[in-house]
């Protein structure tokens, strides 16, 4: 099973998908999930039935999405996902940082304010002190 892991937008997957998820993924989405016999969400007792927070490999019986971040295995992975998950543990790309800044945009637009000022102050406070050195050395 290989892991991915979602940075480009939301992850849509069809129904009949067999996925290995983590046990918190399991819990959240269990309505949608194909549990295994036994499993039951929110058991206490492990060693009664395997409670639902455990990882494990489940099928899909209905649509599921994933956001940015989200980590999820899957045997294969189908082609409309191309763009929008990438291998777990692969280095970031220019394209990564931009897709993170623009789910940020979506999800907090106050804060994805607050670091392109931040960013514009910093780029400012550098090219301030370039030419300070410069001035310097002249």
């Amino acid at each position: 099973m290989n892991r991915y892991v979602v940075f480009g937008g939301v992850a849509n997957l069809g129904a009949g998908q067999v996925l290995e998820l983590s046990g918190e993924q399991i819990k959240a989405r269990a309505h949608n999930l194909e549990l295994p016999a036994g499993y039951e969400v929110g058991a206490k007792d492990s060693r009664s039935k395997p409670p639902a927070s455990r990882p494990g490999v489940i099928k899909s019986i209905a649509p599921l999405q994933f956001i940015v971040g989200e980590e999820f295995g899957m045997p294969d992975l189908p082609g409309h996902l191309v763009g929008i998950v990438k291998p777990v543990g692969e280095p970031k790309s220019e394209v990564d940082v931009m897709a993170a800044d623009k789910a940020l945009l979506i999800e907090d637009p106050k804060a994805h304010a607050a670091k392109t000022v931040a960013e514009k102050r910093n780029a400012a406070a550098a090219k301030r002190a370039a030419f300070e050195k410069k001035k310097q050395q002249a």
